[in-house]
């Protein structure tokens, strides 16, 4: 019995031992499934942790974005504000993100790669033409009956033929934008003028040089509308478009345009050429500029034929508005004929000195074959100048010249010589004049944009 007693408590323990191990095993493999469970949970967990940080990632992106924007901005009205400019009202001011970059392919740009200079105009010298005074007085009807006839001949009338030649800008477009309306106001009847032609130096010393220059482009012929000497050879205005604005190359606007191009020394200059080094010009602008003119013709016979019987017999009539008109930026030197100018003296002449004088009088008598009177009232003339004088002193027609660029003299009323400067961007006044009358009229510059640096 004890020996069947033992077999049986072994037989027990072996069972007892064989369901201790089924319970193991049944344990291992729920502790197997679990950890099976566990693992494709982590994988889904995993995955959703990714996408949520890419997420973020990209919101953060986002924000930080929209932070340099803002800060972008933030540091260009505290810059408008430190030069004391406020956002233009009315004009696009969209960043220089948001327009295209330039290509540095234009015709200006190669040139300049291959030679080293900015080039010369494809029309240096300009002539206005008669058709368009003509394309400027359309009115928007058709004239297909009697009514629209009666309002084109009103529109024909002497006012809508005049023009207004305005003085150096630099910069300053909301002055610029005053003067045009108060010109049109007080001597044009509010109507636009046939055109508005600016001496140049558009740009540098005032606050939105880019700005002016986008903005008297957008308003004028395409450049390959001033291939040939006439202005309006190839120009054909639309009925909306009553008033075309053309602009000469001054040094300022050379300066500028150098720049653009590429000129090393002028884009180190960054407090006078900064705006071209941000981008803020584009392609067109660059082109446009390449192609402005260094002078433009109006003849007389686009300026008078509108004139009346009282304004022909006035004293101004018979102070150059017989002949044609010559807008040049800086001046002429006395005694040389208009194609022999040099880019120099076009956009840079103040002063002439004695020996100049003499010698281009001496010059200007012989070939004018003038009398004796004559010669000794010019021989007093020169005898009162100084050391140097004005060119404009010296300029005795017949064309009556339009200029800019000697803002220290202010305006300027010689017999056959005007000069606009007035000195818009020193805080003093933007001016303009009125042709054929010959009216001047003139906007205060808003604030000072820049000190005057006596040489």
């Amino acid at each position: 019995m004890v020996k069947d007693t033992r077999t049986y408590s072994s037989s027990m323990m072996t069972a007892a031992a064989a369901g201790a191990a089924a319970v193991l095993l049944l344990g291992s493999a729920a502790a197997a499934g679990y950890s099976c469970l566990t693992s494709t949970s982590t994988k889904k967990s995993y995955r959703y942790n990714h996408q949520h940080q890419h997420q973020q990632q990209q919101h953060q992106q986002q924000q930080q974005q929209q932070q340099q924007q803002q800060q972008q901005q933030q540091q260009q009205q505290q810059q408008q504000q430190q030069q004391g400019t406020r956002p233009l009202v009315g004009i696009n001011n969209s960043s220089s993100s948001s327009r295209k970059r330039r290509t540095y392919q234009t015709r200006a740009d190669k040139y300049y790669q291959k030679y080293g200079k900015i080039p010369l105009p494809r029309v240096v010298h300009a002539v206005w033409d008669q058709q368009d005074l003509n394309h400027g007085s359309h009115n928007k009807n058709n004239g297909n009956d009697k009514n629209n006839n009666d309002n084109n001949n009103r529109s024909s009338s002497s006012s809508s033929h005049k023009i207004l030649i305005v003085g150096d800008v630099h910069g300053c477009l909301e002055e610029l934008i005053a003067l045009v309306t108060k010109a049109s106001m007080l001597h044009n009847d509010h109507q636009d003028f046939a055109a508005v032609i600016l001496v140049g130096d558009l740009c540098n010393k005032g606050p939105y040089s880019a700005e002016v220059i986008r903005y008297v482009r957008k308003k004028s012929c395409r450049p390959q509308q001033q291939q040939q000497m006439s202005l309006s050879s190839t120009t054909k205005k639309t009925n909306d478009d009553c008033c075309c604005w053309f602009a000469v190359r001054g040094n300022h606007d050379n300066a500028a345009l150098a720049a653009a191009l590429g000129d090393v020394q002028r884009r180190q200059c960054k407090e006078k050429y900064g705006w071209v080094m941000d981008s803020l010009l584009s392609d067109e602008d660059v082109e446009w500029m390449s192609d402005l003119p260094y002078t433009i013709r109006i003849p007389a016979c686009c300026r008078n034929d509108n004139c009346t019987a009282a304004e022909s017999s006035s004293n101004k009539l018979e102070m150059g508005k017989r002949d044609d008109v010559i807008v040049v930026h800086a001046g002429l030197l006395p005694g040389i004929p208009l194609h022999e100018q040099t880019v120099e003296t076009m956009t840079t002449i103040r002063n002439v000195n004695r020996v100049q004088a003499q010698e281009e009088i001496e010059e200007e008598k012989e070939q004018q074959n003038q009398k004796q009177h004559q010669q000794q009232q010019q021989q007093q003339q020169e005898q009162q100048c100084e050391a140097s004088c004005a060119w404009a002193k010296l300029w005795h027609g017949p064309e009556l010249v339009i200029f800019g660029h000697d803002a220290k003299r202010g305006l300027q009323r010689e017999r056959y010589a005007i000069g606009l400067d007035t000195g818009a961007c020193y805080g003093k006044k933007l001016t303009g004049i009125v042709l054929p009358e010959q009216e001047v009229v003139s906007v205060d510059s808003f604030q000072t944009y820049c000190k005057i640096i006596e040489k």
